[in-house]
């Protein structure tokens, strides 16, 4: 644990209230702090970093209301701003003022180099050894940390993740966000604006200077780009994701939006070099109480991503709309069931016999983000390797954020049972597929399928057999009734435009990209030239 004598190289200042600002945030915040602890210890930082949260205009403090793991619990550190002294600072839309919050924990913070961010972002082990590294010099970088805004990207976590089952260890929550990073959006923009960052961070002495945040940006807004505009007379934004250091953050629902926009807040001009706040700023003339939650576990509930007001097939379209249109021409009634049934119960593992059936793969990719996905599809031919091939430059690769292994053969046997099985236009024996089963798999023969394959599985698994718009469903009794199965697993055919392009957009979307490219990114003056390089090329 840091104490005065040795103060901690790096400092994390967060700001929150007891709320449910975002719909779950107390959940969020003890998912993030207890994956912080855990990735510092196994980076061996543990020491050399510490969480100051400023816990504003709360009732009951924060840190009475929450269990944190033991070294979570050593790492935070709590500064209650309680009502009776908030409200004077709170402006007229929100009972939170963001910056003088922020400023608050900044100026009771002991570390080198200062960071903000907000209280639910994750950072891997990998990203806070490198980071610390920099920040120490261990790690030989071509800026000096102490002259630069320090600012780490974040990737977007889909919405609709189910977190209290994909999360469910620190373990866990690191090796899914390593192996769907590729396929996380990065939320940041702007070049050095530190805009939509996860977290930045300044060397103490430049903090102060500028006096910390903005306190006249009192709701949602633009205190990140007013910090890095105002010291940029001294310093340069330095993006680290060239450096293998990028935060996690969670994708804001469509409730969450109508939160935010409720608390902007008005602009102010931006004055480059200048301390905006006077000389007391982040409350330094008042002795603040301070606090630490106690250890333990606590069972916080998850607020489901789906509004209860839409139907499954709304909520299917809205999710849709994250994928081009292009992309899902036409959502089969094999996809439609199988999405409801990962919907519904979460799989782990998915295996997924033969990609024929695009919109398979693109409603499990929106309803299981975190999924294990095994693919058997086979390479064999130059047909095949085309299609897919094709399909994925066409339709967008398989955004996919968990795992996704691909396996030529139908009769592997996995070391694990899948839990929800897809059969598409690739048929495994039947002993192979229910090698491959366990009592509580959910098994899907599609519609084209089962016109040749009606596999039989062991008494013991106690399967029911249900035949839902010409696709075989086997399961254990319970769950969803048949007629609601029927009704959610209606087929969506598209438009009639889509179905007519995408096999022209398949078939020659390479050429017509690269086209794209070449007249795109030329000058006006050239495309004579680059005409004339066409015809002899085609010639």
């Amino acid at each position: 644990m840091n104490n005065t004598e040795n103060p901690p190289l790096l400092s994390l200042c967060l700001s929150g209230r007891n709320d449910n600002y975002g719909f779950n945030f107390k959940r969020r915040f003890v998912q993030a702090m207890n994956f912080l602890a855990w990735s510092a210890r196994r980076a061996g930082v543990a020491e050399q970093l510490e969480v100051v949260f400023a816990d504003w205009n709360s009732e009951i403090p924060l840190s009475r209301t929450l269990h944190l793991s033991a070294e979570a619990a050593r790492m935070v550190r709590f500064i209650e701003i309680p009502p009776a002294l908030a409200a004077g600072y709170n402006p007229p839309f929100s009972p939170f003022s963001q910056s003088i919050a922020f400023n608050a924990a900044l100026r009771r913070a002991k570390g080198a180099y200062l960071g903000i961010m907000p209280g639910d972002i994750l950072l891997t082990s990998h990203a806070l050894r490198n980071l610390l590294g920099i920040l120490s010099g261990e790690i030989p970088v071509s800026f000096n940390p102490a002259e630069a805004v320090i600012s780490v990207p974040r990737k977007n976590i889909p919405f609709y993740a189910g977190e209290a089952h994909d999360f469910s260890s620190p373990e866990r929550i690191e090796s899914l966000l390593l192996a769907g990073d590729a396929w996380m959006l990065c939320d940041n923009t702007a070049r050095s604006m530190m805009g939509s960052y996860g977290l930045f961070i300044l060397e103490r002495s430049v903090f102060f200077s500028l006096r910390g945040v903005d306190e006249r940006i009192a709701g949602w807004g633009y205190n990140d780009v007013d910090l890095a505009l105002r010291s940029s007379n001294r310093t340069s934004v330095v993006n680290t994701m060239g450096y293998g250091i990028c935060a996690y953050d969670f994708e804001p629902s469509f409730h969450m939006l109508i939160q935010k926009e409720k608390r902007r807040t008005t602009f102010y001009p931006i004055h480059i070099g200048v301390a905006e706040n006077p000389e007391t700023w982040g409350l330094a003339d008042l002795e603040l109480p301070e606090s630490r939650a106690e250890a333990g576990t606590d069972e916080l509930s998850e607020t489901p991503s789906k509004p209860p007001a839409f139907s499954w097939r709304d909520w299917i379209l809205w999710l849709s709309h994250r994928i081009s249109p292009a992309a899902v021409p036409f959502i089969s009634s094999t996809a439609m069931l199988a999405a409801r049934c990962a919907s519904e119960f979460s799989p782990a593992r998915i295996f997924l016999y033969g990609t024929m059936d695009r919109s398979i793969v693109s409603l499990l990719t929106l309803t299981a983000p975190f999924s294990e996905l095994f693919l058997h599809e086979s390479f064999d031919t130059e047909d095949s390797y085309e299609r897919i091939w094709r399909d994925d430059n066409a339709f967008g690769p398989l955004h996919h954020v968990g795992p996704v292994h691909t396996f030529p053969s139908l009769e592997i046997v996995h070391p694990a049972p899948g839990d929800l099985i897809v059969i598409g236009n690739r048929i495994p024996s039947p002993e192979a597929l229910w090698k491959n089963c366990s009592e509580e798999s959910i098994v899907i023969v599609s519609a084209g399928a089962a016109k040749s394959f009606d596999p039989s599985f062991p008494e013991e698994f106690a399967f029911c057999r249900i035949r839902i718009r010409g696709n075989l469903l086997f399961r254990k009794p319970g769950g969803l009734t048949v007629s609601e199965l029927k009704r959610c697993s209606a087929p969506m055919n598209g438009t009639i435009c889509t179905r007519l392009l995408s096999p022209l957009v398949s078939k020659y979307h390479s050429r017509i990209r690269k086209l794209w490219n070449l007249f795109f990114r030329q000058p006006l003056v050239a495309f004579p030239h680059l005409c004339g390089v066409i015809r002899r090329v085609r010639k």
